[in-house]
């Protein structure tokens, strides 16, 4: 009775077509798209969300941190 009702793990999530339109809407590779396609359960919408969110903090950080070392040079 419960067989039917099993997870299989290797089943994919999701299909090559969301990797690569959460590849093409973030710049990100194929690895970081399957990443946040399997942290957000296949879900596009949050996949694409999650990676421009992580995308903008990081180049946020690295910009505020290469004006603190061109400052540091410039003084």
């Amino acid at each position: 009775f419960y067989d039917k009702y099993k997870i299989v793990e290797n089943e994919p999530m999701f299909t090559e077509r969301e990797i690569y339109l959460v590849m093409k809407q973030t710049n990100s590779s194929k690895e970081e798209a399957e990443r946040s396609l399997i942290n957000n359960k296949g879900d596009v919408l949050n996949a694409v969300l999650e990676l421009k969110i992580w995308f903008n903090f990081v180049n946020v950080y690295l910009d505020y941190n290469y004006n603190i070392y061109l400052h540091i040079l410039n003084t």
